[in-house]
Parts: structure tokens; sequence; C-alpha cells
């Protein structure tokens, strides 16, 4: 029998190396492999029932007040809750900045022992900005992780990870952190079902869906002066405080309460030792150049988290955000801001309604709406950057003719047959009468008392807040932006 030839052999005796089906872990393909070879390969997370969480970031400084937040979440969630409630379900709402994370972080670490299997932590806003794009079913993934599921028997469909979420937390008490969630169904398919357990949420705005979820709603605002004195007392050190507590006491109002921006303030006084208390307090009471100094460069800045909230705006509403940063005075109304931003009442109405559940504007109560002071400063900060160059002039002009047209209306309602030497006759055609219609406002609350009296003679002496001063306020912008400032001597 004649032998084969050599390259029929070979040919023969080829081996495959291909690769087919799901390879979980590191795999290593190669046609000859010489000399001794070392595999450095990473331990893969851990997976089983025995898994226990530790995920809710530390607080690396102090924490200060909030004990009444603090009381009702353990009466919500921990040693109060009531015995009919199953799974605890709490969802904190505020501003950005205003320490929401915080407040859920230090709850957590001070009740570790309510949730002996784990506490799990998920940030959406970190989510977003990855490929996913804070996508619920990649969210659920990471809390199967975190429970020792692996990787290869996690389903691939939202609503079958939503049903092994629950199997795997069922039995075990565990605490569930959502931070900076933007929709409902984001925390929806994340509660745990395990007796004892709870999912905490918070956002930027009230999503009043989750209420019913059974989800308790709390507000968290910014802090008060002490407790704002007391946080840059811990940061500072009391010395430092004691030697100057006019400027500290002026640095806390300037701050606005917020957290973030008191910790900002901190760490540039730490880090900058020729830096004192008056001289920051000083720099930061230019309005126009605040924001830029509550900041430790692009990403850590108060204008970086206040964007946060801004960036997840609808195209109409972030144009009414901008514009109504440009608005003088310190309060306004729905027909205001829907003048300020050329448009009708109605949709300026739903559109501020969208801000105020943003927590970018607060509600007065009376009907009218203010920013606090660091997201109006925002507001105008954006307007600066995005809107036309003559758009802030051009704002003013449709503000004050407003007010000027409302004061002239005012006016006459109070007495038709004054001697008026302007004549308004042609702006008045086009505007509508509030003071003449039933149930309008009183046109006397222009001169501050119920006194009827021309307007122009109660100037002096209407309150903040009045029709007639916030046209005063009006002009004033006009003029500081038609007339550059008078030079220095």
């Amino acid at each position: 029998m004649k032998s084969e030839e050599p390259a029929a052999r070979r040919e023969s005796t080829y081996v495959s190396n291909d690769l087919s089906g799901q390879v979980h872990g590191p795999s290593i393909q190669a046609q000859r492999i010489h000399g001794g070879i070392t595999f450095n390969v990473q331990a893969q997370p851990g997976v089983g029932p025995d898994i226990r969480p530790d995920e809710v970031p530390p607080l690396p400084f102090p924490f200060v007040n909030r004990s009444k937040r603090l009381a009702e979440l353990d009466a919500w969630l921990g040693t109060g809750r009531p015995r009919s409630v199953k799974v605890g379900f709490g969802a904190l709402y505020g501003m950005s900045g205003v320490g929401k994370t915080a407040l859920v972080s230090h709850w957590a670490d001070e009740k570790r022992e309510l949730f002996p299997d784990g506490q799990i932590y998920v940030d959406f806003a970190a989510l977003r900005e990855e490929p996913e794009g804070g996508d619920v079913s990649e969210a659920v993934r990471r809390c199967l992780r975190s429970l020792g599921v692996d990787e290869s028997t996690i389903p691939a469909s939202l609503a079958d990870r939503t049903r092994l979420f629950r199997s795997r937390s069922s039995g075990r008490r565990l605490l569930v952190v959502l931070d900076n969630v933007s929709q409902p169904a984001q925390a929806a398919s994340l509660i745990p079902k395990g007796e004892g357990s709870a999912l905490l949420v918070t956002s930027g705005g009230l999503l009043g869906e989750l209420a019913l979820d059974g989800a308790r709603m709390m507000p968290v605002r910014p802090l008060g002066r002490a407790s704002g004195l007391e946080l840059l007392t811990e940061r500072c050190g009391e010395a430092v405080v004691a030697a100057d507590r006019e400027s500290t006491e002026r640095l806390v109002d300037l701050c606005g309460g917020l957290p973030v921006a008191l910790h900002i303030v901190a760490a540039r006084l730490l880090t900058n030792p020729g830096l004192t208390l008056a001289d920051l307090a000083g720099e930061l009471a230019d309005e126009s150049g605040r924001l830029a100094g509550m900041s430790l460069g692009e990403e850590r800045s108060v204008s970086a988290v206040l964007d946060l909230g801004y960036r997840e705006l609808p195209p109409d509403t972030a144009r009414l955000y901008r514009l109504l940063g440009w608005l003088p005075g310190t309060t306004f109304d729905v027909g205001v801001a829907a003048v300020a931003a050329g448009i009708d009442t109605s949709g300026t109405g739903t559109m501020l309604r969208a801000l105020v559940s943003a927590s970018l504007l607060e509600s007065t109560g009376d009907g009218r709406h203010r920013f606090h002071d660091l997201v109006r400063l925002h507001a105008r900060e954006r307007a600066a950057a995005e809107e036309p160059e003559d758009e802030q002039l051009a704002l003013l002009g449709r503000v004050t003719t407003h007010y000027l047209a409302l004061t002239a209306l005012a006016d006459r309602s109070i007495r038709q047959d004054r001697l008026r030497i302007a004549d308004l006759t042609t702006l008045l055609s086009a505007a509508t009468d509030p003071f003449g219609t039933a149930g309008g406002p009183s046109a006397s609350r222009l001169a501050g008392s119920g006194t009827p009296q021309h307007p122009g003679r109660a100037a002096g002496r209407c309150s903040r807040g009045d029709p007639l001063d916030r046209g005063v306020a009006a002009v004033r912008g006009v003029h500081r932006v038609v007339l550059p400032p008078p030079a220095s001597r």
C-alpha cells in the first residue's frame, strides 16, 4: 500500500480553530503557542444567592441638619413603617445640588441593619451618558448582576428581566436606591419584592405618577442660614468662621442655601490659603460673575449641576426658561412670562407648570412664580449663550410696553377724567383691560393702599412685587442694557 504524500497527510490532520456559540469570560484563539506564556485574567464578579451588594456611595463630608426628613424616612421605610406596608417606597425630589443623594446616603448608612441582604445603587444620570442612554432594561440588568445573577442567564427583554428581579429579590430585605431618575418607568420595574425591603428614588422634578405605585413624595429644599453656617463651619473649621462670621453669613446667603454651592465655596477657601471669607463674599456679590466663582473646573461647578435639569427640558420650555432669566424684578405671573417669550398665555401656563415640576421654578401660591437666585443666574447664563444677541433688549421692550399699558389702564380705571400729557390711545387700543372685567384685579393696588390715587404719586411707597414696582424695574432693565455703565473715576 502506497503511503500518503506529506501534503495529503498534513491536510488530513488539520484541526479547525473556529469559535462558535456563547463565550462567558476571556477567550484566546491562536494557531501555535510557544514557550512559557502567562495569562493575567481579572476575576469576574461573584455570582450566586449569597452575594450581598453594598453599593450606595459613602458621604465624604459631614452631614448637617435634615433631621425632619430623616425622621420621615424612618416612619416611611424604617422601624416606624406600618405593618400593612410590606415594601417601602419613597421618592425625594428637588432642584439639582440641593442634597438629595447626600440625604439618601446618610440614611442608608445609618439604617444598614434594616437591610441585611444588601443595598443596590443605580445612577441614571451616569447611565444616560452611556450608549444605553438611561435604558430601564440596562438598569434592571445591573441590579440582577448585583444580586449575583450570571450574565448568561439574564433574559433579553425588559419584561423577563423585571420578573427575574422580582424572583431574586423575593425573600430578601434589600434597599434599592435609584438616583437622578427622570421618568416614572425607571422606578416601577425595580420595586423589590422581599418583605421589609425599600425603594428610594431621587429626581430633579416631582414624578407624581410614582404615587400610583405607592411612593411617598418628599420635597428636599435648600438649607436655612443656620444649617448653611453649620456646613461651612464643619468644612472650614470653627476658628475660620468665628474670625469673620458676618462674611460667612453673607456667603451662605449668596449660595442660597444650596449645599453644592456651599461645598464649592468651602473647597475654594480650603485650596486657596490667601483667599479670605471677605474676599470671596465680595467676589460673589457681583451677579455677573457669581456662577463663575462657584466653580472648581468645568465639571465641578454649580452651572454644571443645574445643567442636569435644564438638559431634560423640551426645546420650547427650555427657551422660556432662558428668557425668564432676563426678566427684571423677582416675581412674575403667566401674563408677563407670555409677553417675555412672545407666546400665548395658554402655552406659557403649561410650560411654567413643567418648570415648577422640574424644580427649576417656584410657585409663590398667589399665581406668581420666582426663581431661586442661582437658578435665575443659570437661566440668564444659558440665555446669553444660546439666544440671539438682540433678544434681551427686545424682551425688555416687550415687558416695558406691557407694564406701561397695564399702568395706564389701571390709571383710567381709577379716574377717567384725569388730565394726561401722554397720548396712549394707540397703545391701549390693542390691550385687554383686566381691571374692567368682573372679578378682575383692583386697580387701586397699584397705589400700595386701598385709597385710589395716581400711580405716579405712589411710586415711592408701592411694595416690591406690585405691578408699578415691576414696571419701574423693567425700565431700569432697559436702561442697563441700552446704556453702558458709567466710567469709574
